[in-house]
């Protein structure tokens, strides 16, 4: 997760979103809508105290650079229906 680049994240990024339901919520998505998505794990170039899953930062949609990329995820239908 951490270390080659930072993650793009469908979530919409607001700064004191995750302070306030990080208590309550195992995974808070953040507001409906913004500006900025987060970005997480961190990239290359960071200091190993921010490789972490929990540090996020944000970035415009447009925005393109060697420090960010995405996550491919498959999902096996099988396993997700036992759920």
């Amino acid at each position: 997760m951490a270390g080659n680049v930072y993650e793009w994240c469908s979530d919409w990024y607001a700064a004191d979103s995750y302070q306030e339901s990080a208590s309550t919520e195992p995974d808070p998505e953040g507001p409906e809508q913004g500006e900025t998505r987060v970005l997480r794990g961190g990239g290359w170039y960071v200091e190993a105290r921010h490789l972490r899953a929990a540090d996020r930062y944000r970035a415009n949609l447009d925005y393109r650079g060697d420090v960010v990329g995405f996550r491919c995820v498959l999902v096996d239908e099988d396993v997700m229906d036992e759920s």
